[in-house]
């Protein structure tokens, strides 16, 4: 973070990415928001979507269906696989690692039970985003690091009137089958370079975080060496399922995972950090004084 702060004093100021992806609607799969058509009755758009739907994510028209009618009788925030969906839905759904007793002591339970009653007024459309949106909120994603407060560090992607503009708008206009981010990549068009203007990602660090995890946790999974399982903070037994899933592909709630293993990675590198500076000191106190 220190180096970052230093190439980011050169430059001046930092404009960062933060809720781009929410905001923008850059969603591969948004096909939830065929439940609010299907809520109001207007069944031949509800069909017209469907279809559409089913075509861009090569899937069945009635998987495409079934999730819509929960969306539409529920009033809890869809899941989904990308990272802006709500951490503790995928935690039930896809695994959680924290132990019991962690999870009682700071009372995360508590925190994570929302009433249903408090988002039935709120189309199925919109409760991903905003509850992603206060999620963040709550967990201050958005608050500058320290070392990074002396300088210029905001988020465009978070300025007020864009958040409400693009809130209010039609879902149809922000995200469509094949097409997400679908204002932004119009505005741009003539602008951006068509490979930048019609890419889906700008890529992801997948691949090389997994052989990673498996070259450097892998005895997690079968014995207690690693300091949050020695701490009380994680269940060894969730830890190892976990990080075996993440290196074979199946859902395994990634964004707490990923966040567990850097945690873990940091008490390592302060633990050896600490370690050698100990035997540095003993070594020094057996040399002799003239």
């Amino acid at each position: 973070m220190t180096e970052v702060a230093r190439r980011i004093a050169v430059v001046g100021s930092l404009l960062t990415g933060q809720l781009g992806d929410l905001i923008m609607g850059n969603w591969i799969d948004d096909s939830e928001k065929v439940a609010d058509s299907l809520q109001q009755g207007r069944l031949g758009e509800t069909m017209g979507a469907m279809f559409a739907w089913s075509r861009a994510l090569q899937v069945p028209v009635f998987s495409i269906f079934w999730r819509a009618f929960k969306a539409a009788l529920s009033a809890a925030p869809a899941t989904g696989d990308s990272d802006l969906a709500p951490s503790h839905a995928a935690r039930l759904i896809h695994g959680d690692s924290l132990a019991p007793a962690f999870r009682r002591r700071l009372r995360l339970n508590e925190m994570e039970r929302t009433p249903e009653a408090s988002w039935r007024w709120v189309r199925p459309t919109r409760r991903k985003q905003l509850w992603a949106l206060r999620e963040m909120l709550e967990t201050r994603r958005l608050q500058s690091p320290e070392p990074l407060q002396h300088l210029s560090y905001t988020h465009p992607f978070a300025h007020r009137p864009l958040v409400e503009f693009m809130l209010t708008i039609p879902p149809n206009m922000v995200c469509r089958p094949c097409r997400p981010r679908w204002p932004m990549r119009r505005a741009l068009d003539g602008i951006a370079p068509p490979t930048v203007l019609h890419r889906r990602s700008k890529g992801l660090y997948d691949r090389t975080f997994t052989s990673f995890c498996h070259s450097r946790f892998s005895c997690c999974a079968t014995a207690p060496k690693c300091d949050l399982v020695e701490g009380g903070y994680i269940s060894c037994d969730s830890f190892g399922v976990r990080l075996r899933r993440l290196v074979q592909g199946p859902d395994c709630n990634q964004s707490q995972l990923r966040n567990l293993i850097l945690l873990e990675a940091w008490l390592q590198q302060r633990e050896t950090r600490a370690r050698v500076l100990h035997t540095g000191l003993a070594v020094i106190r057996l040399l002799p004084v003239y």
